[in-house]
């Protein structure tokens, strides 16, 4: 079959055209592919609307740091950490955060399906305090809070591995992270607490709340000076039911080496036991290095052998118990 040579000429530069178009987008799509992703190029959660200190911004991955200025996209994903100072952020529902220092916190989209929890914020460490006219929830490692009409201070501390929720509004809540179905409601100036999730699937009841030490932690954040008389007043009537409840510390207690501090509650002295006053000149005398410890009075039956075990005597002992027995006759 012949074949004209100008129709060989056009399908030889139409396929060259076509493979040289190809490599074209290949190239690009290499070089957008080597390219980090920079803050800003997905999809908006929020903005840092302001703050004061050091503050970081980074992406979903914990691995590529944005820039930290006022007014700030924030993507869906995004991690804040205020090491020092405070932090003003909104996410797109309209709630307003006031972050405290050396608090790590995460943006997240709620109707993403990589949330299964639906939240809208995820705070690791610290403290804030959340402003909203719409239901937003916040997830702690170990926490679901849900937050409406109004706003509430949440806290997470790592040392205690506790979520404390303060109602400072019409509507709050916390439940176990795990176990979401059981929340525990609170009210304003008072306080709810959950730790320990494997050994319990609900928080505490709501407990009044320390005025003193929460208004402290607000007036750092800066607070209306509003709100902080209506918790005085509030603390003060409550506290002639019951005890107020100090809040826990939200940063890592380290000590001079670097380590972490245990709780306060669980921490041992190292000091010697102090002599009672009443023991007189017995108090004053050395202690010897070896003690003599009397047995204690059991209430009940002592099981415990009172001579060394011979296993062979036993052994035979047990062979010949067994071979008077026989089975029961009908």
């Amino acid at each position: 079959m012949m074949v004209i040579p100008n129709t060989t000429k056009k399908i030889r530069s139409i396929l060259a055209a076509l493979v040289l178009s190809s490599c074209v987008g290949l190239s690009i799509s290499a070089a957008d592919a080597s390219e980090p992703v920079e803050s800003g190029a997905g999809m908006k959660c929020g903005v840092l609307r302001s703050f004061v200190g050091e503050v970081q911004v980074f992406d979903a991955t914990r691995t590529h740091l944005g820039d930290a200025a006022f007014g700030t996209k924030l993507n869906c994903g995004d991690w804040i950490s205020v090491d020092q100072g405070k932090a003003v952020i909104e996410n797109l529902s309209g709630a307003t955060l006031l972050v405290s220092g050396g608090t790590f916190i995460q943006i997240l989209d709620p109707s993403s399906g990589e949330n299964p929890d639906h939240a809208h914020f995820a705070l690791y460490r610290g403290e804030l305090f959340l402003q909203t006219e719409k239901s937003v929830q916040l997830l702690t490692p170990n926490g679901l809070a849900r937050i409406a009409k109004g706003g509430a201070f949440v806290l997470y501390s790592p040392t205690r591995e506790a979520t404390q929720v303060v109602g400072l509004g019409a509507k709050a809540s916390l439940a176990n992270r795990f176990f979401a179905e059981r929340s525990v409601p609170t009210e304003f100036a008072k306080v709810v607490e959950f730790s320990n999730p494997v050994e319990r699937l609900s928080p505490d009841a709501a407990r009044i709340v320390n005025a003193k030490d929460l208004n402290e932690r607000l007036t750092k954040l800066g607070a209306k000076p509003e709100l902080l008389a209506s918790i005085e007043k509030a603390a003060k009537a409550g506290a002639k039911i019951r005890m107020p409840v100090t809040l826990a510390s939200s940063h890592l207690e380290l000590r001079n080496g670097g380590e972490l501090n245990a709780p306060s509650s669980n921490r041992i002295s190292s000091r010697p036991a102090r002599a009672p006053a009443s023991l007189g000149k017995v108090a004053a005398q050395p202690v010897p290095k070896k003690l003599a410890f009397r047995t204690p009075v059991r209430s009940g039956p002592d099981f415990s052998l009172k001579r060394p075990a011979n296993e062979a005597l036993e052994k035979k002992k047990l062979l010949e118990s067994l071979a008077t027995l026989r089975p029961d006759e009908e």
